[in-house]
This record gives structure tokens, sequence and C-alpha cells, in this order.
């Protein structure tokens, strides 16, 4: 008889250090509350496929033992809903675990991303070939969701499923702006979209995303971050 794999991993977590966390957060409410966010962020029949997940790091410490098997039975969740409510994906699903002191003991923060995990063009012009530059440690933060590795450029972000990163919001258009790389960083450039990048209150055709400096493409607030 096949074992309940939540039971592995409560039995492995008291192995380890599950007393690290007060409130003892237990695997079935971190895989309901992924189910549930991703869920309510699928628009349109379409599924994100970018999930990250953000535990206290006294959580985080808890459960580091069996991320492997709660990832497995994450996938297997979100492969149910899928099924049960006829959602498709962009792209390969994907899961991160992340720390943070922010979120509060006991409480996972769960965000859903749209993201293209393909690695040739997904909407070329007839006739044209874009090549793919890989890019280097830059990460996109998009506020009040999650961040998204910058992996290669001409790297497009818009409203469609074809983008690289997809912004489920009415204010962005499909194709509305698209990060390149030059010799003086990571510059974003406008798609010829409905609202514009704005940057400090005014639209701009293009801007150089300076690490940190916060754009706005629509009602989506998002910066770049870059180690060193």
């Amino acid at each position: 008889m096949t074992e309940n794999p939540l039971h592995a991993i409560e039995r492995l977590l008291e192995r380890t250090a599950r007393s690290l966390s007060g409130n003892a957060l237990h695997p079935a409410e971190i895989i309901q509350r992924v189910t549930n966010t991703v869920a309510a962020a699928a628009r349109d029949g379409v599924a994100p496929n970018r999930v990250v997940l953000t535990l206290n790091p006294a959580d985080h410490a808890s459960f580091r033992p069996a991320f492997r098997l709660l990832e497995r039975e994450l996938h297997r969740s979100l492969d149910a809903l899928e099924a049960r409510e006829g959602l498709r994906r962009i792209g390969a699903r994907q899961l991160f675990f992340e720390a943070s002191r922010d979120v509060p003991a006991g409480l996972p923060g769960v965000t859903a991303l749209f993201a293209d995990t393909a690695v040739l063009p997904s909407a070329p012009q007839p006739g044209a070939t874009r090549r793919l530059r890989r890019a280097g440690d830059a990460v996109l933060v998009v506020a009040g969701t999650g961040r998204v590795r910058l992996t290669h450029t001409p790297f497009t972000i818009g409203r469609g499923p074809a983008n690289d990163l997809v912004l489920a919001s009415l204010a962005v258009s499909r194709e509305h702006a698209i990060v390149h790389a030059t010799s003086d960083g990571y510059e974003l450039v406008d798609a010829q979209s409905r609202n514009g990048i704005v940057l400090d209150g005014q639209r701009h055709a293009r801007v150089l995303l300076e690490p940190g400096a916060h754009v706005m493409l629509g009602d989506v607030e998002l910066w770049l971050e870059e180690s060193g």
C-alpha cells in the first residue's frame, strides 16, 4: 500500500527542525494555499506557471528537508486543479521556495506569475529572426506579485500569453514593452503600447533600467535587481 506523501512530510518534519516554527505550519495548509492562489490568478483559461512560496525563515528551515516531497505534492495538486478547471499553461510549471522575515511564522506567502519558459521566440514578425542573448543575474520584481529572472534578451512583457513575462492587467497592452541588453545595461523599450512606460511620473519611449528605479507599465509597477 502506497504511503500518503503528506504523512511522510510530517514525519520528516518531526525528525528535523519543525519545533523552530511556533505556529507548527502544516504541509496540507501550504498545498491548499498554493492551489487557491493559482486558481484565483488564472485568466482566460490559462493558469499561472511560476509559483513562489515564501516562508518565514523559521518555517523555511523546518521545511527545507521536505522541499522535494512538498514540491511533488504541489505539482500533483496543481495538475488536479488544471484538469478539474480545464486550465492550460503557457510554459512549464516552476516552483520556488524563498525565505523572508516579512512573512509571519505559520502564514506562508504565495505569488503566482505568468512567464514563458520556452527558449524560442514567442511571437516573431513574419520574415524576421529574433536572436536571443543570455542575461546575467538580473531579476525583474513585479510589485505585489513576485520576482522573475531575466533569463535572456530581448525579453517581452505584456498581457498576451505569448510574452516572456505575462502581466494579467487590462491596463497593460498585449505587447507592452521589451527589455534589451545594451552596453549601458538593460533598456526597457515601449512596444507602441496604449499606456506606455512611466518613470517618475513621465511617459518614456525607452528607459534604462537602473537597479531600483521603479517603472509603471499601465498599473503594474516593476523594477530591476541585479547582483554585483
